[in-house]
This record gives structure tokens, C-alpha cells and sequence, in this order.
């Protein structure tokens, strides 16, 4: 028996050992491309900080504590000294060549307590996040004098391009991707249940961050309240209307969601950030949000789907965040005052500075955000298999999801920009006409309502949140500004006519009126679904024309999915062939 557990052991030795092979096999297969280090130039400018000495303790995928890079010797522990000079980091370490990283690949800096799966200790590890060959990476370093950690990583944030020692607007952020590009169409997931709904219930402040020394952080709310904690993301500030998602899942969807343009978003799920990032997830080609606010960020991201950390994706997108706040006492705050403007800061200004800023800022109320939202050029999304329907859609801000159940339903996708004509819209010949989400005023957005009043009756038309406001409008109803709004995944909806109550998503600050008569100049029109939480206007259908509409999200890609029936809807509307 002894020697039936000995070898039991032994093999078990043998296989763990043969395990760490591979994944160092792996890892060095997947970083073989890398570019050789740059050398040091022969002249630089004077140290901007003095000169650190201490240990390189290695180097990692940036938000990946175990994703070791080991290519171009960075795999290894050795003594180190490194200069911080203008032109970029100089590092010299003890048995490999001198190495060089230029200012442009610079992305920030912190004082953390662990670097590449190792518990650091008291004093902590300066961790430098740069850009080599195309990825981010996170490069450990532990000097003598521990004082030193928070003084380089500052001036490494200063020095940085991607972290701006001045501080900057949230527009004026790091240049991504403006618009998106046809999306790949993918079958839609199968509906899922709704997650838990939490109540909102005040608790302590949250702690900061154990063992980062980063810099202190502001959210200054537009009627004098502010909240402290540390910075999350890009060091700046930034101004935008603050509002609360309740959503317990699905936040990179929200984050890349157009409707949210110009919005400082508080997440009241408390962990963010658990799973990181990919790009299968996301709503658009960027972070539309202006700001984000959360409880406890995650430290490290625990997925297999994850390709890198969130807060190294707002970094590079330069979205200014702040992260150890109670997010429930504002939450609870917002309920009670309403929406409002606000800021969130990193860069030591007190909270009567920044709140003489947010008081300059401007209001969402007559905000006309869907035309730098919108796609610049028309492209065609095509139907998954044979084609059934041709669909103009105008995207005043439209999700990825949303062609994307088009094109499982058989129809072929016309995607027009927001200030696209009545005649622009029919001269793709629709079987259909969508009008998408989209942020901002629907008051401010009278060049859609026109346009749509041009194709209603001529083609079927359905519309989904900003769309579903448009039809109001058009149809002659008023709209207005809740106090809150609704963003969430947890709303109950009914169907007026056949009781049947849908969880939904929403994302919306304003709503249709209800209707003083149904008569409107295109005939009859009806509420197909309200709010039970509040009784707003979740719905409208016309009774003498082909046009429907929904407040709500059917094609939310974080769930819940009860509403994705809607898109069939469409398509039995447009097989009836109304076309004049």
C-alpha cells in the first residue's frame, strides 16, 4: 500500500511538472512574434525622477497576474536600475542587453502588492504598463528604497501619452473607432433568466483598494454632494449626466452601448470587472460612456473568455473612472434628487473646483446625440442564410445586436446614418423600415421624426427606445425626462392586451406621454406596454398603419431574452406587403 501511494504521488508530481511544460511551451509560443527590445538612444534628456534601483521581477500580460511573457528574456528575476529621462523608460538589467521604452508605448504606472502570481508584501511592487509588438504588458519592479514606488509611478503617469498630466475631457480621450463596422452576424443566444434583482439598501463605504497606490479620485455631483475613492481607469476628469445601471451582469455591453454617450454610469452590482473583456462582447467599436463609477473593481479577471482586464481597456480607451464608492448611497441619492451633471476626477483638484465645472457643463435635456453617434457612411449587414426581407435601418446610435437578430430573422440590413431622408430610406427599396436606440433628446432629434413621418404608412416600421420615442413623436405625442431614468436588466413589463408581463432591458432618461386621444394624424394609435414599476409608456402600435414600437431592449445580448419574439413580429408584419 505504501508504495502504491508513493508512485501515486510521484506520478502526480510528474504530471503537474509536465503541465507547467506545456503552459510554458504555450506561452512561449504565443509570444514568439515579439519585437526585439529597443536599445537605449545614445543621448537622452535629464532624469525626470532619480534613478531607481532594486529588482525586475518580471513581466506579464497587462491584467493578467499570471499570463507570464517570456520571450526577449523578460521571463526572468534579475538586479535592475531604471532611468525615467523625456524620450521614455530606460531599463538595464543585470546579465541581458540594455532595453528602451519609447514614451509613445507608455501607458501608466501603479503601486501594487503582487506581480506575476506573487504575494509582494509591505512596500509593494512599482508595476509599468507599456506596449510591445501590438499587446499590453505589465513589467514589476521592487526598489530598495520602497519610497520611491509611488513617486515613479506618478511621474510615469505624467510622462505617459495614454494618461495625460493635464486634465482632459472625457471627448477628448484616446482616438478609438468612431463607428462601428458591419457586424458579424451571429445566431442569438437562447433566452436565459432573468438574475436576481437586488434591493437598493444603503451600506458602509466601501474600502479602498488593499496595497494600490493610486491616485485619490472625486465624483462631484452637480448639486454639491461628492463621493471620494481612487482612481479606476484613465487619470483625468471627466463631466457627463450621472445616472445608475442595475444590471448584475452584462457590463462591458453597457460601457460600449451608444445610448450611453455623455453619461457618468454607477454600477450598483458591487464586483465589476470579474470577467474582463473580449471583443466578442461588444455593443460597438468603443467605450461610449463618460465616465464610470463602481464599488470594488476587480483585481484580477477569472474567465475563460476574458482577453485582458477592464481597467487596462479603460486606459487605453482614456475613460475616466472611480472606483471604491459606495455605490448605493448613490444610487439612493440619484433615485431621490433625479439625473444630474457631474464629474469624476483624479487629478487633485478639491470638490469645489470640480464642481464649479460641472455647473459648466452641459444639460442632456435638448442634447442632440445621435448624429456623433451614428454610422458617417451606410453599410449592409446580410441575412444568415437565404434572404427574406430587406430592412432600412436608421442608427441613431444602434447596438451590434440588433442586425444582428435581423439577420437571424432572414433580413438583409441597410444600416443609414441618423440624418439620413424620408427619400434616402426608400431608395434602398425596404421590405421594412427599423429605427434604432440611441442617446440624447428625442426633442432634439427632429430630422428622424421627419424622416419617419415620410415612410409611415408606406412601409412597416418598428422602432426600439430612442426609435420607440421617434414614433411618439412623429405620430404627434409629447415626450419628457424621467427623473431617473430606467437602465437595468430587471424591469417588468406587461402586454396590455395579453397580460403576459416580460422581464426586460432598458436603457432610457426620457419617455413618451401618454397619449390625450388615440387619434393622430396616421390614424389610431394604441399603448401595447407599460411599466408596472412605474406605469410608463413601454409601447406603442398603430392601428391604421404597419408601425410598432417598444421602449425596452428584445435584442439585449446580456439578457434577459423574453422580448426577442418582437423581431418575428416585424418580419410576419412585413410579409404582409405593404409597400406605397
Amino acid at each position: 500500500m505504501r508504495y502504491a501511494l508513493t508512485g501515486a504521488l510521484l506520478l502526480a508530481f510528474l504530471f503537474c511538472l509536465w503541465l507547467m511544460r506545456r503552459g510554458w511551451r504555450r506561452r512561449a509560443e504565443r509570444h514568439a512574434d515579439l519585437p526585439v527590445l529597443p536599445v537605449p538612444p545614445e543621448t537622452t534628456g535629464d532624469d525626470v525622477v532619480p534613478p531607481l534601483e532594486g529588482l525586475y521581477l518580471g513581466t506579464t500580460e497587462a491584467g493578467a497576474w499570471l499570463e507570464r511573457v517570456t520571450a526577449q528574456g523578460l521571463g526572468g528575476r534579475a538586479d535592475a536600475s531604471l532611468r525615467l529621462v523625456p524620450e521614455g523608460l530606460v531599463v538595464l538589467r543585470e546579465g541581458e542587453p540594455d532595453a528602451f521604452v519609447p514614451r509613445a508605448d507608455l501607458l501608466g504606472a501603479e503601486v501594487t502588492d503582487a506581480q506575476a502570481g506573487k504575494w509582494i508584501g509591505e512596500g509593494g511592487v512599482l508595476l509599468v504598463t507599456w506596449r510591445l509588438g501590438g499587446i499590453d504588458v505589465d513589467s514589476g519592479f521592487r526598489a530598495h528604497d520602497h519610497s520611491l514606488h509611488g513617486v515613479w509611478a506618478s511621474a510615469v503617469n505624467a510622462l505617459a501619452p495614454a494618461l495625460p498630466a493635464t486634465p482632459v475631457a472625457r471627448a477628448e480621450a484616446a482616438p478609438v473607432e468612431a463607428a462601428p463596422p458591419a457586424p458579424t452576424v451571429a445566431k442569438p443566444a437562447p433566452p436565459a433568466p432573468a438574475p436576481p434583482v437586488v434591493p437598493p439598501v444603503a451600506r458602509p463605504a466601501a474600502p479602498a483598494l488593499l496595497g494600490r497606490a493610486v491616485p485619490p479620485a472625486l465624483l462631484v455631483l452637480e448639486d454639491g454632494r461628492s463621493f471620494t475613492g481612487t482612481a479606476y481607469g484613465a487619470v483625468g476628469e471627466t463631466f457627463g449626466e450621472a445616472v445608475f445601471n442595475t444590471g448584475m451582469t452584462g457590463y462591458q455591453e453597457t460601457l460600449t452601448d451608444p445610448s450611453y454617450h455623455r453619461q457618468v454610469v454607477v454600477q450598483t452590482a458591487p464586483h465589476i470587472g470579474n470577467t474582463g473583456v473580449n471583443a466578442y462582447d461588444d455593443e460597438s467599436g468603443r467605450i461610449w460612456v463618460a465616465g464610470y463609477v463602481v464599488r470594488d473593481p476587480a483585481r484580477v479577471a477569472s474567465s475563460w473568455r476574458a482577453e485582458r482586464g477592464l481597467d487596462g481597456e479603460l486606459k487605453r480607451q482614456g475613460i475616466v473612472g472611480i472606483g471604491g464608492v459606495d455605490t448605493r448611497a448613490v444610487t439612493r441619492h440619484l433615485r431621490d434628487k433625479g439625473a444630474m451633471r457631474c464629474a469624476v476626477s483624479s487629478t487633485g483638484e478639491t470638490a469645489d473646483e470640480v464642481l464649479a465645472k460641472v455647473l459648466a457643463s452641459p444639460s442632456m435635456a435638448g442634447a442632440d446625440l445621435a448624429r456623433e453617434v451614428s454610422t458617417p457612411q451606410p453599410y449592409v449587414v446580410p441575412a444568415n442564410g437565404e434572404r427574406r426581407f430587406r430592412v432600412a435601418a436608421l442608427d441613431l446610435g444602434m447596438k451590434r445586436s440588433i442586425p444582428a437578430y435581423l439577420a437571424y430573422f432572414g433580413c438583409e440590413v441597410h444600416v443609414l446614418p441618423a440624418t439620413a431622408t424620408a427619400d434616402d430610406i426608400l431608395a434602398t427599396d425596404p421590405d421594412g423600415v427599423f429605427l434604432s436606440n440611441g442617446p440624447g433628446d428625442p426633442a432634439a432629434t427632429q430630422y428622424a421624426v421627419e424622416a419617419l413621418r415620410g415612410v409611415l404608412g408606406r412601409r412597416p416600421v418598428f422602432g426600439i427606445c430612442l426609435g420607440h420615442q421617434l414614433l411618439g413623436r412623429a405620430l404627434g405625442l409629447g415626450t419628457y425626462k424621467l427623473t431617473f431614468g430606467h437602465r437595468g436588466v430587471n424591469q417588468p413589463v406587461q402586454d396590455v392586451e395579453t397580460k403576459r408581463v416580460a422581464i426586460t432591458s432598458h436603457n432610457h432618461g426620457f419617455a413618451v406621454a401618454l397619449p390625450d386621444s388615440p387619434a393622430t394624424a396616421f390614424g389610431h394609435v394604441e399603448v401595447s406596454h407599460v411599466d408596472l414599476n412605474d406605469g410608463v409608456v413601454e409601447g406603442l402600435r398603430c392601428r391604421d398603419v404597419p408601425a410598432f414600437s417598444v421602449q425596452f431592449h428584445p435584442e439585449a445580448a446580456a439578457g434577459p431574452h423574453d422580448s426577442t419574439g418582437l423581431f418575428e413580429a416585424f418580419t410576419d408584419l412585413m410579409a404582409t406587403g405593404v409597400r406605397l
